[in-house]
């Protein structure tokens, strides 16, 4: 198979399925944002299959995010790999700023995902629920990732 081919396909599925995992996510904010507490409380439901389609992208996507920052210097900007750059090896802007752009998104919905689901409506729904607490999680991980930290071990 072409590189160049691979890395256009990869880099288009990968944004791709971001869309879908954000699209998705906003979707839920917005309708666990609206929500109005009743008694006895019920909670906001979504179709199992916007649940799997979430939950099943949001771990690729976060994986994603985390490897990308693990293998980037701490101090320099994450770049992704475009077929143009294949044979000198060195990023473009394009590419630093799509992998910045890639970032952003995944902060903002992660993000969004927290406050709405978790700090305040948290009784809302599980799902979105489950989304903020875990992005939480990954987010301090991606940090550590980036900056090389590292916990120390017992001798």
């Amino acid at each position: 198979m072409n590189k160049s081919f691979a890395l256009a396909f990869g880099g288009a599925l990968a944004f791709i399925l971001l869309m879908l995992y954000a699209v998705s996510v906003i979707y839920m904010i917005t309708a666990v944002a609206a929500w109005e507490r009743t008694v006895p409380v019920k909670p906001v439901e979504f179709s199992s299959g916007l649940v799997l389609v979430v939950t099943t992208i949001g771990g690729l996507v976060s994986a994603l995010v985390i490897t990308k920052l693990a293998v980037t210097p701490p101090g320099q900007s994450p770049t992704i790999s475009l077929p143009a750059a294949v044979g000198n090896g060195v990023p473009s802007r394009t590419e630093t700023w799509l992998a910045i752009l890639y970032l952003i998104i995944w902060l903002i919905v992660g993000l969004g995902a927290l406050i709405v689901g978790v700090m305040m409506h948290p009784d809302a729904n599980q799902t979105l629920h489950d989304l903020g607490a875990t992005w939480l999680g990954l987010a301090v991980t991606s940090g550590y990732a980036y900056f090389g930290i590292t916990p120390k071990t017992a001798k």
